[in-house]
């Protein structure tokens, strides 16, 4: 191959995947317009055994790491 047809090959190829980048378009008119955010709270009942054990009660696993990383 010639260095001339590697560099037309070369430059034909970063022209085509840069034009096929991501058009993040922001007129999308199905968003709303103040995002919500969701809910931080999480709870967990901690309970120790008489040698220390913690036992960790939650109602769902954001909570139960919440209560691991707290014992």
């Amino acid at each position: 191959m010639s260095t001339i047809t590697r560099a037309v090959t070369c430059a034909s190829l970063s022209l085509l995947l840069a034009a096929c980048g991501d058009s993040n378009n922001s007129n999308n008119k199905n968003e709303p317009e103040t995002p919500v955010e969701p809910s931080l709270t999480y709870s967990a009942e901690i309970r120790r055994t008489e040698y220390g054990i913690p036992h960790i009660k939650a109602a769902d696993w954001g909570g139960l790491g919440y209560g691991y990383g707290y014992a």
